[in-house]
Parts: structure tokens; sequence; C-alpha cells
């Protein structure tokens, strides 16, 4: 079955029957829609930005609501999030500026509230239709000729379907896939009691009157120790070093408020770590009186918790701080210090692993739990693939993921253009070698970036990208909408493909496209589309539409160029563009 088959005017994945059958449904769909990967709040800040833009998409999401991580028991199988769940960043540091929240909202919002504002944004919007539930992603991969071949199976019948898109947003998060000791401490595979993930942790009732050993320190273990302590026999957590632990108000205001304010990212890090340090041990005093080893790292430097009931249950002796496990022997763990401790539960709040299981991982070049991506967002050697949300931001990702989403859309919109893959080589080098300055070298800091800072970054490279566009510099590919032949590039554009002038057997532009559409280590920017023209788009008359051209580099420049408003049979002879 075909997409064009099908008289509906609603998306084309929406056209697709999704019926049991012995072979998967062919490709239908040219290059131009974008396709999203996962509806969390990542995934809708990408969907809003590309909406409003009439963007034509379509958003896969594996479970059966929007809201990712803050739908309590979602059926996507994915979430971590545990009944008493609540937002560690405040209520006005985690809003989307295009959809500010309530003002009679709380300070810090439970996961219900978080997620019926999710559905009020995409509700708000307009774009719930866009999204295909019970929907996952199998497989991405570049297609032949440019644009990438999704692969989506139906969670319900099994039914797989198969289509061409101009671009990939791989939106799913890095907080499903859990993380556990590699290599597993000596006896943990014989250990008589229960091991779990605190991905797996709900609440507390379980393990009551059970003696229960939380290992980690981030925000996850806090919470689950403190909710254990409070019915448990015994709980202890136990810790390789300190960490940093941040109250949910300073001076009577939520942490973030002061330390995330714009004055406060204006000065040096050295001052910010004082002034932050100053404001936590004012409200607590030092961490080390409440038992808690001095962290191995200095503040806004590493790992930060933020946790209120943590503290209180440590200095009211409900939960007994331990060195790191050394190994298990039968019900009992032996820890570094030479104590032993009888246990029931072993809860590991040991972090997440960063995985995209429907890219192939040489394809993406992960290493250490981190992706070469420029800006955090745009792997260079793979046009037209963006990540968005795969940072850990020192405040909230939503407003973060926003933002990135609406650089993406400017790509994507033809309204700027991303620089030589060079420089987007040299910046990935430079972001790496400071965050190794400034963090440990393990893979858990790859993905860190500060609040304000990276929002700024962000305005700077859609600036930037801008300024590119109009100077004919950078790549992308032509916009549907701009008015420009998106084979030749001619400015009035071209109403058949027997004018174009790229689309001549034999000219030097349609050898130039030739080459324009070989897959490529440049970055380019995929097409644009209107709403109506994507709900259109299917059968034949898409996937002959004709590929973009990237023109060769001028005579004495630097960098090849790409530009859409300079016809291609005036180029001038030269090395193929996307060498």
């Amino acid at each position: 079955m075909r997409a064009g088959n099908s008289t509906d005017a609603g998306p084309v994945w929406a056209a697709l029957a999704w019926v049991g059958m012995a072979e998967e449904l062919p490709v239908t769909m040219a290059r131009g829609p974008v396709c999203v990967i996962g509806a969390g709040s990542s995934g809708l800040a990408a969907c809003q930005a590309l909406h409003t833009r009439g963007i034509p998409f379509d958003c896969f999401e594996a479970g059966s609501s929007v809201g990712g991580n803050w739908r309590y028991g979602n059926d996507n199988g994915m979430s971590s999030a545990y009944r008493s769940l609540h937002a560690k960043s405040s209520r006005r540091g985690m809003q989307y500026a295009a959809f500010p929240m309530p003002d009679h909202y709380p300070d810090y919002l439970s996961h219900e509230m978080i997620a019926r504002y999710l559905d009020d944004f995409a509700d708000h919007f307009g774009f719930r239709g866009r999204i295909r539930f019970r929907t996952e992603v199998t497989r991405a991969e570049p297609a032949p000729g440019g644009g990438w071949d999704v692969t989506a199976r139906q969670r319900d019948t099994g039914a797989t379907c198969t289509g061409r898109y101009g671009a990939v947003i791989v939106a799913n998060g890095h907080h499903w896939d859990p993380r556990y000791p590699e290599p597993a401490f000596p006896g943990a595979g014989a250990f008589a009691g229960v091991q779990i993930h605190s991905h797996q942790y709900r609440a507390p009732e379980p393990f009551a009157g059970k003696r229960v050993l939380v290992l980690g320190i981030g925000n996850s273990a806090c919470d689950v120790a403190a909710e254990c302590s409070r019915v448990a026999a015994r709980t202890l957590i136990a810790m390789r070093s300190g960490a940093h632990i941040i109250p949910r108000y300073l001076a009577g205001r939520p942490a973030d408020r002061l330390t995330l304010m714009r004055p406060a990212m204006m000065m040096p890090l050295w001052l910010r770590r004082l002034a932050v340090a100053l404001l936590v041990w004012i409200a607590r005093g030092g961490m080390t009186r409440c038992g808690l080893p001095k962290p191995g790292h200095r503040l806004l430097c590493g790992p930060l918790a933020v946790s209120d009931s943590l503290l209180h249950g440590l200095r009211r002796g409900e939960i007994v701080i331990k060195p790191a496990i050394d190994r298990f022997e039968g019900d009992r763990v032996h820890f570094r210090d030479g104590s032993t401790e009888q246990v029931d539960v072993v809860i590991y709040g040991t972090g997440y692993k960063i995985s995209f299981p429907f890219l192939r991982e040489s394809l993406i070049g992960a290493r250490d739990g981190e992706v070469p991506l420029y800006r955090r967002v745009v792997p260079p050697a793979l046009p037209g693939l963006y990540f968005i949300g795969l940072v850990q931001p020192i405040g909230a990702i939503m407003p973060v993921a926003e933002a990135q989403s609406q650089w993406v859309a400017d790509l994507l919109a033809g309204r700027a253009a991303l620089p030589p893959e060079p420089e987007m080589n040299r910046e990935i080098t430079s972001y790496r070698n400071a965050i190794a300055r400034r963090y440990d070298r393990t893979g858990g800091h790859a993905i860190h970036v500060d609040f304000l800072p990276y929002l700024r970054e962000i305005r700077k490279e859609r600036a930037a990208g801008a300024r590119r566009r109009r100077g004919g510099a950078g790549y992308r590919w032509a916009s549907a909408t701009s008015g420009l032949c998106l084979a030749c590039g001619a400015a009035d554009g071209c109403t058949s493909a027997e004018g174009c002038r790229a689309g001549r057997p034999g000219s030097a532009s349609a050898a130039t496209s030739e080459a324009a559409v070989r897959p490529s280590a440049t970055q380019n920017v995929a097409p644009n589309a209107s709403a109506s023209a994507g709900r259109a788009w299917a059968g034949s008359a898409a996937a002959s539409r004709p590929a973009p051209v990237m023109l060769p580099p001028k005579p004495g420049s630097r960098a090849p160029i790409a530009c859409c408003r300079v016809t291609a049979i005036s180029a001038v002879p030269s090395e193929p563009a996307m060498r």
C-alpha cells in the first residue's frame, strides 16, 4: 500500500493502514517531511517549532500519550517517574518560553502537573494529530541519494512501515536505559536479596520492614533513600565520593532563581562557585556535619543533587552513610572500609546509558556515552540528523530543548546555514577540552552544559547561521516554500522538470546535481514544505522530486559554498562540492 493511494488529507503516515502483512511496506515518501522520534518534553519542543513554521513532520511515540519521562506509568515502558516525583527545577525555570506555566502553579511541580502541562502544550499549538502514538522507530538509516529511511513498528499489531524523510530529529531522551555498575561487583550474581535499578522504583511500600541499600548520590538515589527510610527496617546509602546537595530554596526563593539568574551567569565560574557555596552554607551548614564524605570535586564542576529530605534523614539517624561496595557474599554486603551489612534489597541509583537503538553505533560515532555534536545538536558527518535534548544542563531541560528546536527549525526552513565541517569539528573539540578541564573525564559529564550560557550560545549560533545564509556560505537544503527550484536553484522556480536546467541530461548542472546527492560528510539542512504540501506528499510524485543542488566552490575560496539563489548552470567548473 502506498500513502498516495489514500484520499486522507491528514499526515502522510496517517494514511498507512496498520494491518498485519508479511512484508514491509515500500518506501513512499521523498525528501521533505521531517521525522521526530519521541514525544517527551524535547520531542514536543521540536514538534512545536516545526508546526509553527509550517514544516511537515511526523512524530513517533512508543507510548499512548505525550510526556515521556514525566508520564507516571507510561505504557512505553521507559519512564522512570516514581509516585512522589517532583521537578528539581522551579516552575519559572523549566517552562517553555512559548507557553508559560500558569501563575497559580506551585514553585515545584509534581509529575502529574508537568504531564498535564505537556498535554496542554500539544493541544494549544494543535499538533497532537501529527503524533503517531504506540509506534516506535526501529531503524533510521541514511538513504541513497540523500534523506533518511525510517522504519517504524506499530506496537499493537507489529506491522512495520518504512518512509523517506528529509531529516530526522532524535528526541528520545537519555533517562530510560538503566546503567548498572560495570563490571558487576564480585558476588553480585549470587546475592541472596533483590537487586533493582532506581528506574524500576515506584513507591516505598514494597520495602517496608526490609533492610535497604541505595547505591549512588544523584537526585533519584537521594529521593529513594529518603522515602525508603520512612518504612524500611534500616536504610543505607553507599557512594564512592560525596556530592554537593542543594536545597530547593535559598534565601526564601527557589534555588535556581538565584543560581541561574542572568547577573550570576555573567560572573566568572570561580565567583559563582563561591556565591552558591556561601548561600548553601548559610542555609544548611557543611555537608560533612551530616556524615557525608567531602565531595571529590568543586561546586558546579560535578554532580549536583537537589534534596531537602536526605539531609533530614541523615540528621535523624534514619539513613546511614556507607562507602563504596567492595563485594557481595550471600545476603551480606562488604564495603571498602571493611564493614559489613546484612541487606535484603539493593537499589542502584547509578544513572543511565545514552542509547539510540534505532541508529547504528558506528554511524553516530558514540564514545563513552558521548556523541560528537556541533553545539550539542548537529553531527557534522550526517546530513539531516539532529539531536534535541541530548544535554545535561545545570538547570532545566525544557527551555534548552526549545532553543535547540528553534535553531533546527531555522536550518530546515532555509533561514540559517551551518558552518563548514572543519569549523564544526573544531567547536566539538573545543567543547570536549573544556568539559575535560571542568569535570572528570567520564562519559557521565560528556553532555553537561550551563543553562544560561548555553542558551546564549544557541542564540549567537542562530544569528551567525542567518548571516551565513544571507552571505551564501555554509550548507543547507533548498526550501520548497522559498520560490527556488530545488534542482537548479533558479530564483523564480521551475514549473516543470522539462524546463529545469539541472534536469537536462548531460548538462554541467545535472552532473553537479548527481554529485550533490551522494552521501557526504558535509552537513546540509533538509528541505521545507508547506503543511498542505506535506499532507499531500506521497507516491511517485514525491519519489521523483528533484534533488537539491550543491554548487562547487568558488575559485580561490577556502570552503565549499551551498547557495540556492545561484543557478547551477552558471557554476564554474571545479572539484565536486561534496568531495
